[in-house]
């Protein structure tokens, strides 16, 4: 899915002519629901945006909370 947008389907088609949160377009929509969803296009810019958690450096896991290990051969694992 990386790089390309899914397909609508059937529950998206349902969506877009019976919810209006489907096509609220406001920047706070997902503080609205407590368990929100996402049209096709949303979740495809959000996959754009979001780095890999393996793309993240050594620094980058420590900022964000990951404990780093590193074995005797130079490689790391990380803990949440």
């Amino acid at each position: 899915m990386i790089g390309n947008r899914r397909e609508e389907d059937q529950a998206d088609l349902w969506l877009r002519e019976h919810d209006p949160y489907y096509l609220d377009k406001s920047n706070s929509k997902k503080k609205k629901l407590e368990r929100f969803y996402e049209t096709p296009e949303q979740e495809h810019r959000r996959v754009q945006m979001e780095l890999p958690f393996s793309s993240l450096s050594m620094s980058q896991m420590l900022e964000v909370g990951i404990e780093v290990k590193t074995d005797a051969g130079g490689g790391f694992s990380g803990n949440i």
